[in-house]
């Protein structure tokens, strides 16, 4: 036998293999995993509810081709047609329109009530956040310090639902509750191997699943969560406009076009090559640290709009805190700067820059990278 023919057998029985086991593998999968095998576009509706109100909505869209999933959030304050009321007091079929927003109707449902969201939170053993400023929100049960710490369950939930209502402001504090959601979202996503990790146990993740209201059975969001755990994460907003009557109202169109907008740079792969933005703050005593950081990101292309001195110092540990909802920018600024991925923090509450670089006297400049 040739060398050719031997080389032609061997890719023969690879094939052979690895479409046996394919066959094998979708046989025994469940609906939701079937979808993702066949790299269908999966939409799934995601409610956590306060009481009887709808606190967050988003559409969460798997894209098993690019392994991306986006999170189309909309400010529950808002309505849609003139007249009707806020998303919050709506049932779940009627708040759902994201059809209109992303021509995608929701096919499953995921919802979450306080309490449950505060449970799995704590299965986890909390979550990891970092904030640059002090919170604080009225009649809260926690305080909220700046720096690291760890959210117990009930912690996050007020972080993310809590309402901090100024007169004349309405619709910015709605604003602020859904990106602070968001932020949850993000920083739980991050550290979903983690907490995957915690619950290791047969039983654990029964229960962890169990405080789920869905249509999905068990082992479809244990799917779900599986591809959760090894995909990029986007947040996009859906777009409001103010009425005559002063409320918030969803612009239809607007909202269409921002979610083309993001398919058409997902599916041409533009997702992982976007340009951002970063600012470079020195939390330590070591002079010019934040410049010469600049300057060599700047020397390779990097836009780098601020480099100054941070408020607090020193910071023992260096920390980069992500603005923009993705994922993805995480792991390439923790890749180019060397730093753990413990060190990587999402936060929405400002969108100036789409990174920020805390210097800690951890950080080493000979271990900045820039990859192409």
């Amino acid at each position: 036998m040739s060398r050719i023919s031997r080389i032609l057998l061997v890719a023969s029985a690879i094939f052979v293999i690895a479409a046996s086991f394919l066959f094998v593998r979708r046989f025994f999968s469940n609906q939701l995993e079937k979808r993702i095998l066949d790299r269908d576009v999966v939409p799934i509706r995601v409610i956590v509810r306060d009481q009887d109100r709808i606190e967050t909505l988003a559409q969460m869209i798997l894209f098993p081709e690019q392994k991306w999933v986006l999170f189309y959030f909309v400010n529950t304050d808002a309505r849609q047609p003139e007249g009707s009321k806020s998303i919050a007091d709506q049932t779940a079929m009627f708040a759902d329109s994201f059809d209109k927003y992303s021509g995608l109707k929701s096919i499953y449902s995921v919802e979450l009530s306080r309490d449950s969201f505060a449970r799995l939170i704590d299965l986890g053993e909390g979550l990891p956040m970092y904030l640059e400023t002090a919170q604080i929100f009225p009649n809260s049960n926690f305080q909220y310090p700046a720096g690291r710490m760890r959210f117990s369950g009930q912690q996050a939930a007020e972080y993310a639902l809590s309402r901090r209502m100024q007169q004349g402001q309405e619709q910015l504090s709605g604003l602020e509750r859904m990106r602070r959601m968001e932020t949850i979202l993000l920083n739980v996503a991050w550290n979903s191997v983690q907490f995957a990790d915690k619950i290791h146990s047969k039983d654990l993740r029964q229960f962890a699943l169990g405080l789920i209201e869905s249509d999905l059975t068990k082992p479809e969001l244990a799917s779900l969560f599986n591809f959760l755990s090894d995909a990029n994460i986007s947040i996009l907003e859906v777009p409001l406009e103010q009425g005559a009557d002063r409320a918030l109202y969803v612009k239809d169109k607007r909202a269409r076009s921002v979610y083309s907008e993001f398919f058409d740079n997902l599916r041409s792969g533009r997702m992982k090559k976007d340009v951002f933005s970063l600012e470079v703050l020195n939390g330590t005593e070591v002079g010019g640290l934040a410049r010469r950081v600049k300057q060599f990101l700047q020397d390779r292309g990097i836009l780098v709009l601020n480099a100054d001195n941070y408020p607090i110092k020193p910071i023992p540990k260096s920390v980069i805190l992500v603005r923009a909802g993705k994922t993805a920018l995480g792991k390439h600024v923790m890749e180019m700067t060397s730093l753990p991925r413990e060190g990587v923090f999402f936060d929405r509450s400002t969108q100036d820059v789409d990174c920020t670089i805390l210097l800690g006297t951890d950080f080493e400049i000979k271990k900045l990278q820039v990859f192409e």
